[in-house]
């Protein structure tokens, strides 16, 4: 039997699973707000999340985000629409196992939430190196050299994604979509300033910035 959070508005559709689930064995507990569903995923001790991408507050790809910050190792499950395909690949990069898109049978949903539950939970590293920066995601502090330093949200957001994919280029619109994701309002120029601004913080002076930029191609911490 697993603790199973299912976090999911529609009704009808999350009395449907929960049954199912509980038919199994599963413990089962709910949320139909995503802020609601944020506080449950860190305070409470899951085996799996079912995380659907629209919910009222929050949405599911902000929770994941948020959930592994915090350093939650909870194996997620995410939901997504049929003509949302493309989220799948924003959903794995903030930090789900696996994703399933709607409309699905409840046969396939248990063989995936199956074979989750046969993988080991990953320990979500609490720190993150490069030459003489450290990030700490629990709490959400940065490092050079034993001094902290003062980031904005955005930069500490930027560092972290681009430190858990370290050897990954990433274009700007890449970063919009994945470190930007809940603003769409912010343009192109939002990320190379805020590489200028985070590149003013960490790097010494004198010395190749530890984030590179490939021209024509995007940025990437090697």
């Amino acid at each position: 039997m697993a603790k199973i959070l299912l976090i999911e508005d529609d009704t009808t559709l999350s009395a449907m699973i929960a049954d199912v689930l509980r038919h199994d064995g599963h413990d089962i507990d709910g949320a139909s707000d995503g802020g609601l569903g944020l506080e449950k995923v860190v305070s409470g001790q899951y085996d799996l999340v079912i995380l659907d991408w629209h919910l009222p507050s929050m949405s599911g790809i902000d929770i994941c985000h948020e959930a592994r910050r915090q350093g939650v190792a909870s194996r997620i499950l995410m939901l997504t629409s049929a003509s949302g395909l493309s989220d799948s690949e924003s959903g794995l990069d903030a930090g789900a196992d696996d994703y399933l898109t709607k409309p699905f049978a409840m046969l396939e949903l248990v063989a995936r939430i199956k074979a989750l539950l046969r993988r080991p939970q990953e320990l979500i590293p609490n720190e993150l190196h490069c030459a003489d920066v450290v990030l700490f995601v629990q709490p959400a502090e940065v490092f050079k050299g034993g001094v902290k330093l003062d980031l904005r949200p955005a930069e500490y957001s930027l560092l972290e994604f681009l430190l858990r994919h370290r050897g990954t280029v990433f274009s700007s619109e890449d970063l919009l979509d994945r470190v930007w994701h809940s603003d769409a309002e912010v343009g192109y120029d939002a990320v190379s300033t805020c590489v200028k601004r985070l590149r003013a913080k960490i790097d010494t002076d004198g010395n190749t910035s530890i984030i590179k930029t490939i021209h024509s191609v995007g940025y990437l911490i090697e």
